[in-house]
């Protein structure tokens, strides 16, 4: 029932493409050098829905329907997910979302603990071996926030972009932006350093 909700979830099924690409396709097996568990979706969204708020994550659910029924009407039978995925109105939703929630990171190993929790305890039963000895931990959470902001780390680090999004988000808003890659940055060296990833 859960994965057949998911499928219906066009938020959620946007948000989780941001890092699709650390997650097993359908035809392979997990993988823990590689891969991610798709069993951390639920507690993702989960933990997405916490921090944005129900107003806020309704609103983004209710921009995201409109956007993929519009794309349904237009394409009919050819409508792919790439289209949506590409199209410009859901790169700035995405983009929204991503520097709207970025001030809730400020205190980085809090929010790190505090995810990792949340994805854990939303993980759904599995009865498959390598599944089973997967966790979410430490080096998992920053592969989701690499994957998560990488684009919006490079766009700010290159001036032109950096000002477009000052210009859209406004400049407390990229400052948090800012503030939140250091951080990131920070905490991953100090797990290395302490052989926690």
């Amino acid at each position: 029932m859960y994965w057949s909700a998911m499928r219906k979830s066009h938020f959620g099924r946007i948000m989780v493409e941001c890092f699709a690409q650390l997650l097993p396709r359908s035809d392979e097996v997990l993988d823990r050098d590689r891969h991610l568990s798709r069993r951390i979706i639920p507690g993702f969204l989960n933990a997405l829905h916490q921090i944005l708020g129900d107003d806020a994550f309704s609103q983004n659910t209710e921009r995201t329907n409109m956007l993929v029924d519009t794309l349904r009407a237009v394409h009919g039978d050819a409508f792919s997910w790439d289209e949506v995925y590409a199209d410009p109105i859901c790169q700035a939703a995405v983009e929204d979302v991503l520097i709207g929630i970025a001030h809730h990171f400020a205190d980085i190993v809090q929010r790190r603990d505090w995810m990792i929790d949340v994805i854990g305890a939303h993980m759904p039963a599995t009865s498959d071996e390598a599944e089973l000895a997967w966790t979410f931990g430490d080096g998992e959470f920053h592969a989701v926030m690499n994957a998560l902001y990488g684009d919006l780390r490079i766009r700010l680090d290159t001036p032109d972009d950096r000002t477009g999004l000052e210009e859209r988000h406004g400049a407390e808003n990229i400052a948090d932006l800012a503030t939140l890659f250091d951080a990131l940055k920070k905490d991953h060296a100090a797990l290395r350093q302490a052989n926690r990833i």
